[in-house]
């Protein structure tokens, strides 16, 4: 089997793979039992660049409303921009999770806190 595998271009030579890895990626660490055999190696977490927030159309329309006036309700968004409650509630939600608002208190009586 070796022979074969190694006319086919795929190894070397027995044995020098292990002392390789070890010498080029210090980090490695390798999991041996009697069914496997598993190589892990570290990766780099890459640094998150703050991205620009893009917003949609609908979505920059409910943020500049809410900008005016941050103690706006849903259905005041919704009757001012001719649009449905639950669309008002569902792009809320986006813009929160774009982390470009927060509501601060309850439901009635807090307000909408721009974040961007």
């Amino acid at each position: 089997m070796f022979d074969l595998v190694h006319r086919l271009g795929y190894i070397e030579k027995v044995g020098s793979g292990i002392k390789r890895i070890k010498r080029l990626v210090p980090d490695v660490k390798f999991e041996i039992t009697s069914d496997w055999f598993r190589i892990i190696f570290k990766r780099k977490t890459p640094q998150k660049t703050p991205q620009k927030t893009i917003l949609t159309a609908l979505e920059l329309k409910i943020f500049n409303k809410i900008k005016e006036n941050p103690s706006i309700s849903r259905k005041q968004i919704a009757i001012e921009l001719k649009i449905s409650p639950y669309t008002v509630k569902e792009y809320l939600e986006k813009l929160k999770k774009k982390e470009v608002i927060k509501r601060v208190g309850p439901a009635k009586g807090g307000y909408w806190e721009v974040l961007k």
